[in-house]
This record gives structure tokens, sequence and C-alpha cells, in this order.
């Protein structure tokens, strides 16, 4: 808009002077004219006249860019519809794309549930197995010290278990991985030297492994050195140079001298590493009636802790990444960020600007060109006279009348008038004066004719000063309204430059805006797309989680099953070891003949997790000593704690020798007069006799075929009679 404008004169064309004077009523035209270089076809072509009446009011200008700004309106409108249909289309897109990613919001929140119930199933899993091989290991040692334990006829608790505190090997003997070791100072033959090995329930030693081989090395160099002899082992010639260990085996290692020392024979000992000895070359064939010292091999009680088992349990071992599952609780702390539109995000995608970006901005600067008028101009060539544009205005002036000249002498207007040609005699005198009164005749005339002519002249100039006075009068008048009139095409030119321009830059950006809306609208449609396919892997994802959940929820149930029966177990392996050592010496045989261990002794009656023994032999003993042989034999005198307990022993105990004659009891009376059983309680259920059968004392007893509510008695501690042991069960069930 900043090109020139350029406004041509405006020309006032009358026919007649007289038309000026005698139409003053009418109203004058005024052709006017905005054209710029670039439009000056189209203004030429479209004449808008505008009317001044004498008043000085203008008729509506109507010109070329009222049809310009009517079409720029009309362009904006048809673009703001555009971008209105375009921001609803965009609008139902961000709601599509709003609960799409509403559902892939609740499909993260169920996969980040489900991935964090995954690993809470995964640590409790990996708690579990490191729970269940802490127990199987705990039970396996169990296990190895019950078959330790059952290799004996009677264990001998009190020396190995001093204080109830189970030691892996005796005094003396070294402990080396799973076994204990004893290094004999004697001179013994080799079968005498195993012999003395059986008897401590070991054997000669079986080297496995170079370890083991190295350790009995550094073992006998601590002790005292006696050249040509040394250590017998369990290795003994079976036929000819074929080699067996005392447990049967082949042997897999061989560390035989490279030069054979004294007499060769059947049995093998291991010399200390000296002279031809070296640490991986000093087995010895020797005669097997030669005394050496011997070195005895068992079993430890306690197995060590990283030493193999003879057990082991099948596991389904789940292996777990730490470094996959951060990647994944970082996949889920950023899947909830990358899959997730947030609020601003989506706000940032609306194709709608804010109302007032619609409301023109009537303060912004706006910059008119320059307006130049120009006196003159050439005219297109094609003009017509409708569109002639005038580039000066003048008033013509009147022709002056043509004045008829006096008629000369001897001359007549008439018909009958003499001719100037016509011959006249006059006399001389008569002639001369006749001649000079024609001549003053002619000079009347001619002056009155001048006086005429002067004051014609007079009144035309009159008339002629009138007349311009007057036409400069209304020229000014009219001038005056021109004046006026340009002033307010300028005013209108301005407002319609400005709007003109508001327009253009308004369908600009109108332009951009819709055609950033456009681009959103295909952003927002690949987005949904996206977004949707992400919801579909996030759907097929979560799938995969349930299922992976189910079998660690199953995985889970049948380690806590294997759990709970490995607690069983141990809690079984605990209950046995407990019980062994209550006892000095525990009769193997006894409890387990056969390998197989039983929960009461031969001849002792379960009840309800506990033994009891009745003793029916004629050996009858007072309370003290009953209670010594009960302790002897891992148990008790009875305590009896409930009513179905008291009548379980009523229906085993029988009539001998008397109606007085009953049962020990571990009931007495302390200095208080209270009856404690011996386990330090009080007694609540005092299922006393009405009447008492026998000598009173601080013992309690329990009479046969009596009513089990009312069935003790009491005596004192020289009474020799039978008694009842209680014990718990050797092996109980969890």
């Amino acid at each position: 808009m900043e090109e020139e404008l350029t406004y041509v004169a405006v020309t006032f064309k009358p026919n007649v002077v007289s038309d000026v004077k005698t139409n003053n009523n009418e109203e004058a035209v005024i052709y006017d004219e905005l054209k710029t270089e670039e439009q000056t076809t189209c203004l030429l072509r479209q004449k808008r006249p505008s009317v001044i009446s004498e008043k000085g009011k203008k008729a509506p200008v109507r010109s070329c860019l009222h049809l310009v700004a009517a079409g720029l309106g009309f362009v904006c409108i048809i673009l703001i519809l555009v971008i209105i249909v375009l921001g609803v289309q965009s609008h139902h897109l961000k709601r599509n794309i709003l609960s799409v990613n509403t559902a892939m919001s609740e499909q993260l929140r169920e996969k980040q549930n489900l991935t964090e119930v995954n690993y809470q199933l995964l640590k409790e899993i990996s708690d579990l197995q490191r729970q269940t091989k802490n127990l199987s290991r705990e039970r396996d040692d169990l296990n190895w010290t019950m078959g330790v334990i059952m290799e004996y006829d009677n264990f001998p608790v009190h020396t190995r278990c001093p204080n109830k505190v189970c030691k892996p090997c005796e005094d003396r003997w070294a402990l080396f991985q799973s076994n204990c070791y004893f290094f004999g100072d004697g001179w013994k033959y080799w079968s005498e030297s195993q012999e003395l090995c059986r008897q401590a329930k070991a054997n000669l030693v079986v080297i496995e492994s170079q370890e083991e081989q190295e350790f009995i090395n550094n073992r006998t160099a601590t002790l005292t050195y006696y050249e040509g002899y040394g250590f017998w082992i369990g290795m003994k010639e079976e036929t000819p140079d074929k080699w067996l260990w005392i447990d049967g085996s082949h042997p897999t290692l061989q560390y035989w001298v490279t030069q054979q020392v004294g007499s060769r024979g059947s049995c093998v000992r291991i010399l200390q590493v000296r002279g031809r000895a070296t640490a991986l070359s000093n087995w010895n064939k020797a005669n097997c009636y030669i005394g050496n010292h011997w070195i005895c091999e068992k079993r430890a009680l306690i197995k060590p802790e990283g030493t193999a088992t003879s057990y082991r349990p099948h596991e389904r071992k789940i292996v777990l990444d730490p470094t996959a599952i951060d990647n994944l609780l970082d996949l889920l702390d950023r899947g909830r960020c990358e899959f997730q539109l947030s609020e601003t995000t989506l706000l940032s995608l609306l194709p709608f600007p804010t109302l007032k970006n619609f409301v023109p901005k009537m303060e912004e600067e706006i910059k008119y060109s320059e307006v130049t008028f120009k006196s003159s101009g050439q005219l297109p060539k094609d003009q017509t006279e409708d569109q002639t544009i005038y580039s000066e205005v003048k008033i013509k002036a009147p022709e002056p009348e043509e004045t008829t000249p006096a008629p000369a002498l001897g001359t007549s207007g008439g018909s009958g008038s003499p001719t100037p040609d016509a011959d006249v005699v006059v006399p001389g005198d008569v002639q001369a004066a006749a001649v000079k009164g024609a001549v003053n005749n002619q000079h009347c005339k001619l002056l009155t004719a001048s006086v005429v002519a002067l004051g014609v002249l007079l009144l035309v100039t009159i008339s002629l000063l009138i007349y311009f006075v007057v036409t400069n009068i209304e020229i000014s008048a009219e001038n005056q309204g021109l004046i006026t009139g340009k002033n307010d095409l300028e005013m209108k030119i301005e407002e319609l430059s400005k709007e003109k321009s508001i327009l253009e830059n308004k369908t600009k950006e109108l332009v951009v805006e819709k055609s950033i809306l456009e681009n959103k609208t295909k952003e927002l449609v690949v987005e949904k797309s996206i977004l949707e396919n992400k919801t579909e892997e996030l759907v097929v994802e979560k799938s995969i989680l349930e299922n992976k959940t189910k079998e660690l929820v199953v995985q889970k149930s049948i380690l806590e099953n294997k759990t709970d029966e490995l607690n069983r177990q141990k809690d079984s392996l605990y209950w046995t070891m407990g019980r062994i050592l209550m006892f000095n010496s525990f009769p193997v045989n006894d409890f387990c003949p056969e390998n197989g261990c039983q929960p009461c002794l031969t001849g002792w009656i379960p009840f309800q997790e506990k033994c009891y023994y009745f003793e029916r032999s004629t050996k009858w003993k007072t309370w003290t000593e009953s209670r010594t042989y009960c302790k002897d034999n891992g148990a008790d005198l009875v305590v009896i704690e409930t009513l179905q307990e008291q009548e379980f022993i009523s229906k085993n105990v029988h009539s001998y020798n008397g109606d007085f004659y009953g049962y020990w009891i571990g009931l007495k009376q302390d200095p208080d007069q209270n009856w404690i059983w011996v386990n330090g309680h009080k007694d609540t259920l005092e299922f006393w006799l009405d009447e008492g059968l026998g000598n009173s004392g601080p013992y309690a007893l329990v009479i046969h075929e009596k009513p089990p509510n009312a069935s003790w008695d009491t005596s004192d501690d020289g009474f020799r009679i039978r008694f009842i042991c209680e014990s718990e069960l050797m092996i109980k069930s969890f």
C-alpha cells in the first residue's frame, strides 16, 4: 500500500456562459476519480460521480477500493469459515486423541501395575528361592548329621555333642572339607589300623583329590619323621597290579613314588615328603604286616559350609537380570512419559487461536502511502467522452457582437438611397460647403458611432466584470466545495487504505492460519494413528504381562509349597536332633532299626505327639529312681495336662499286687504344700481320690480302675511301684 496514488484535476465544462447565468439553480456535475498507477484502467472504466449541492453536501463515493475491500472481506469470511471447519475438525481430533490418550494412559497404568506386581512377584520368588536354598542346605546338613548318627549303634551324645552343642569332629581329629581325619601315632599293621578306625566309626583314608593329598602331606610334615616308615591309607591290592580303595572304588589318582622304598607288598602307605618322596609322588607299596602309623577318615557330624551334598532338590530357577529390571522400570517410569500426551502438549496441538487473534488490532501501526496531486497528466488514448478527465478549468469568454458600421455618405439603408458611386454634380461653394458639411456629418456619425461603440464596449466590459466577479464567487464556492470534497476523499482514501491494508494482512494471517491448521490436522491424524498403534501394543504387552503374572503366581505357589515342605522337614529334623541330644548315649538301633527311625522306642506307646512308657516288669522303683530311669532314656515322669491324656493313661494302667499299688507320675509337693509337676507348672486338674488308699506323702501316683477325674493318690518316696515315662516323639510331623 505504499505505492504512489495519483489524484487528477477536476474540470468543470459548461456549454456557454449564459448557461452559468441562467442555470444557477441547477446542480453542477463534478467528476472525480481515485486511481493508482496499477489501477488506472480500472478506475477509468468506472466513473463514480459525486454530486455536490449548493449547500456543500457530497453524494456517496463508489470506487474500486470499495470493491477490493468487499472482495477481501468476502475472502476473509470464507477463510474464517474454513478455519472454523478445520478448528472443529481439529477439536474432534483433539477429543479423539484425548480419549485415545486416556485409554493409553489407563493401559500404561495397568501395565505399570502389572510390572510392579511382576517385579514384586519376582522379588518374592527370589526370596523364596533363596529361602528354599537355605532350607535345602539346612535340611541337607541335618540329613548329613542324621546320616552320621545312623552309623552308630549307640551315638555318644556326651562326647560328640558336649553341653548339647555338636562339633564337626571329636578331639584330636582334624577337619578338612566335609571329613574328619585322625593321624595315629602308634605302630600298627594295616589290618589293625583299619580295625581301630572301624571302632571309631571310620575307615582308613581314601584320597580323592589333589587338595586332600596336599592336606595330608601338610599334616604329616608336622609329625615326627621316621625314615622308611609312613602312614597306612585305605588302599590294597586285590589282584596283582589291581588296586582298590577300601570302599570298593578304583583309584582315579595315583601318586606313586618313583623309586620303591622298602620291600614291596599289597598295602599302601603314604610317606612323609622328604628325600625320595615328593608331594605328588609319595605312595609306597609296602608289606601289610609292617608297623606304620595310620590315618582314619570319617564324615564330619556337622557338614561345613560350601561342601557338596548328596541331596539336590530339583529347582526351577528364575534368573533375575538387574539390568533388564532397571530397563523395565526405567521403561515403566519413561513408558508413562513417552506414550502419554500431556495436557500442555495437547493444548499446543490445538488449532484454535485465542479469540483476540480474530479481532483486528485497530491500534496497530498503519503506513499510509504518499498522495501526490498532479495538475496535468496524459490521458489514455482509448478514453471516451463519458470518461473524459479535464486537466484544467476554463471559462470561455463570449465572442464580441459584430457591429454594423454606419453607412457611408451617399449610402442608404433603403432601396431608394443613393449609392456612393452615383455621379452628383454640385456647384463650387455649395459643393465645398456640401463637402464640408458632408465631412462634418461624417465625423458626427463617426463620433456617434464611436460613442455608441464605447458605450457598448463599456457595457460589455461592465458585464464581463460582473460575469467574472460572479464567476469568481461561484468558482471560489465551488473550489471550497472541491477542497472539502478533496479532504473528504483523502480521508475516505486513508480509511479505505487502512481497511484494505488490514484486510490484506488479515487475509495473509488467515491463509497462514489455515495452512497451520491443515498441517496441525495432518499431524493430529498421524499422532492419533501412532497413539492407536501404541495402544494396541500396550494391550498386547498387558496381555503378555498378565500371562507372565499368572505364571509367576503359579511358580510362587509351587515355591511356597516347597518352602513349607522344607520347613516341615527342617523342623522335624531339628526336633529329632533335639530328642537325640537329650540322651547321654543315643540308642540308634532301638530308635532307628535298619536306618529307619520310628517315632517312639520299641515298647513305647504314641499318643498326641508324645511317647509313653508303662513299666510292667517286676523291677519296681521309688519315685526318685523312676524319674532317673526315665531321664536316662531321654524322657521324664509323665505330666498330665488334659482330661483326654488322663483318660488315655487310665486305659493303659493295669491292676497288680493290690488296690493301692499304682504308677508314679511326675507330680510332687513343694515345701509350700503346692503340687508342682516336674516341668515346673502348678497342677490345675486335681484328679484326686475321694479317700487315700495307702500312706500319704509328697509324691503322686495314679491308681488303676478308678474314674479318670478321681484316680490320683499320694505316697512317700520309699514306696516302690511301677511308673509312667513320657517323652516327645523322636520323629514329629509338622
